[in-house]
């Protein structure tokens, strides 16, 4: 059953299209952290479907290689200071 604010299109399931016309939402599994135990997950919003399942195809290609990096709020700054 779809969700209430959106319909599922054609293609992986977990591509939906948003109530405004032809913009697409997507919601992808990239594992299991290992550190907590729970599972992972990719959301973004696409101005079409079609971008969003590209993206779809792109990060469930990464994520099954083991190269797949999420988004994070981590600066440069932050990431030097911990290397060091």
């Amino acid at each position: 059953m779809p969700p209430a604010h959106g319909r599922s299109v054609d293609g992986p399931h977990n591509i939906e299209e948003e109530p405004c016309p032809r913009l697409g939402r997507l919601v992808v599994d990239i594992g299991v952290d290992p550190a907590t135990d729970k599972r992972q997950q990719a959301r973004r919003r696409f101005k079409t479907v079609d971008e969003a399942t590209d993206e779809y195809t792109k990060i469930k290609g990464e994520a099954r290689a083991g190269t797949f990096v999420g988004q994070s709020t981590l600066t440069i700054a932050q990431a030097c200071a911990e290397w060091l």
